[in-house]
C-alpha cells in the first residue's frame, strides 16, 4: 500500500471542502431566490444576514479554488513526525494538563480540536516534533507548550 504524502492529505481535505462549501452555496442561494418581496424589517435582516453568509462562502470557495491550483504543499514534503497539516498533535502545558488537536486548513463549526495552520498555534506547530517547545500569542497573552506526541489522520 501506497503511503500518502502530506500534499496529497491537503488536496484531499481541500476537495472535499469545496464540495461542502459548493453544496453550501446552493441551498444559501435556493433560499435567496424564494423571497423576492421580503414582508417586515426581520425578514429583510434576515435576507442580508444570508446574503453576507453567502458572500463568505463564496470567499472561502475562490480562496480553495485558487489553492488547488497552487497545488499547496506540493513542494513542501514533511519528515516523518514532523507537525503539517493534516497531523494530530498531542501537546503538554507546563501546568501538566494535555491537549490533542489536528492542524487543518479550516476550523469546522462543530469541531473545536481543530487549529488552522495560519492560526498563532498552527504557526507555531509547523515543522516542530515530538519533545520541541513551542511559544505563540494568544489574546490573553503568551502561551507555551511542548509538543508530546505528532502522528497522522
Amino acid at each position: 500500500m501506497a503511503e500518502t504524502t502530506s500534499s496529497e492529505h491537503v488536496r484531499q481535505a481541500l476537495q472535499e471542502e469545496l464540495e461542502v462549501l459548493q453544496s453550501r452555496r446552493r441551498e444559501f442561494a435556493d433560499g435567496l431566490g424564494s423571497d423576492d418581496f421580503p414582508g417586515d424589517r426581520a425578514d429583510q435582516a434576515d435576507a442580508i444576514e444570508r446574503l453576507s453568509e453567502l458572500q463568505s462562502i463564496e470567499r472561502r470557495i475562490d480562496e480553495v479554488i485558487r489553492l488547488l491550483a497552487e497545488d499547496i504543499g506540493a513542494d513542501e514534503p514533511s519528515s516523518p513526525g514532523e507537525v503539517s497539516v493534516g497531523s494530530i498533535v498531542t501537546l503538554r502545558y507546563p501546568d501538566g494538563t494535555t491537549d490533542m488537536f489536528r492542524v487543518g486548513t479550516m476550523v469546522e463549526a462543530d469541531d473545536a480540536t481543530v487549529v488552522t495552520s495560519d492560526s498563532p498555534l498552527g504557526v507555531a506547530l509547523l515543522g516542530r516534533s515530538a519533545g520541541d517547545d513551542i511559544n505563540w500569542s494568544t489574546p490573553t497573552g503568551q502561551r507555551e507548550a511542548r509538543v508530546l506526541e505528532v502522528s497522522r489522520s
